[in-house]
């Protein structure tokens, strides 16, 4: 928990429980893991992305997140890719939630183009437009995991995540000075952002495949980013996937952070500005300097 050093306390966002501390306990003991996982998906996995809970799954802020939705999938394909424990996908509870994600996915699908709308950010933040390119890219993702795993006629209806991924690249890039970046949200009826989200950046997306991560696009934005410094520790561990994953890594060896632990804002020197004892967040930063460290283990090192 994160309480009392941190506003969240004892609530949970889906996006937190599974992209952040889950993917740090399945590096320390993976049994421990699966059992947090299934118990993610009883708890909570009934009506995924619908808002922040309390630990008991009892609701505290309805607000639908499409990452939190897709979040589920992506956990279970990360846990099964670390571990070869196949055997999780045949587990009720976990087969429920993944027809829930599919549900909640089909529901938010643009009516024409195959992108997904959300209300909220990974941070909680409400976007400047509903189509954000974080959430579309964790959707691809997840609906590469749904289309290997439900049912063959379900599967059947699964939305093609490499429509999705070819929608991303022709809806979310624009042309800068005669060089391609990416814009952040979009409205699809013309409105469009570059804001970064702290916690669902623009940096992460290698870790979804939705691109590679020697893509000039990709590197381009992320240089971009990189030039606005940021107090956000969620957002300097995303530079970690980007051009400059070596600098991060030397800063962090240097950050005090809030007492060696995870803080929700650093000084520029790393020093805890605010919102301590970020148990969430110290299970990304463990998470993503592994990967950064040894990029040959992919997604499922995270």
């Amino acid at each position: 928990s994160r309480a009392p050093w941190h506003p969240a306390g004892v609530t949970v966002r889906d996006w937190d429980a599974l992209m952040m501390t889950l993917p740090a306990v399945q590096l320390a003991d993976s049994g421990l893991a699966r059992e947090l996982l299934l118990r993610m998906c009883e708890l909570h996995g009934y009506a995924p992305g619908r808002g922040v809970h309390y630990l008991d799954g009892t609701m505290f802020e309805p607000a639908y997140s499409l990452d939190g939705v897709a979040a589920y999938a992506i956990a279970v394909e990360r846990y099964v890719r670390q571990t070869s424990d196949d055997h999780l996908i045949d587990d009720p509870v976990v087969g429920d939630t993944l027809y829930a994600v599919h549900d909640e996915l089909a529901d938010r699908r643009h009516p024409e183009l195959p992108l997904f709308a959300t209300e909220v950010t990974p941070s909680g933040a409400v976007p400047a437009h509903p189509y954000t390119l974080h959430g579309n890219a964790t959707a691809a993702f997840a609906l590469e995991v749904l289309r290997r795993t439900l049912d063959e006629e379900t599967s059947r209806d699964v939305q093609d995540p490499e429509a999705v991924r070819a929608a991303i690249d022709r809806s979310f890039t624009r042309s800068d000075d005669g060089k391609k970046v990416y814009r952040t949200a979009l409205d699809l009826s013309g409105g469009e952002a570059s804001d970064d989200d702290p916690v669902g950046s623009v940096s992460w997306l290698p870790l979804y495949e939705v691109v590679r991560g020697d893509d000039s696009t990709y590197r381009r934005t992320a240089r971009a980013l990189a030039q606005a410094p940021s107090e956000s520790l969620a957002a300097i561990c995303a530079r970690l996937m980007g051009p400059d994953r070596a600098t991060v890594l030397e800063w962090l060896r240097r950050a005090p952070l809030d007492g060696g632990v995870a803080a929700e804002w650093v000084a520029a020197d790393g020093r805890a500005i605010a919102n301590g004892g970020d148990a969430a967040l110290a299970g990304l930063l463990a998470a993503t300097v592994l990967l950064a460290v040894a990029p040959a283990g992919g997604p499922q090192a995270s």
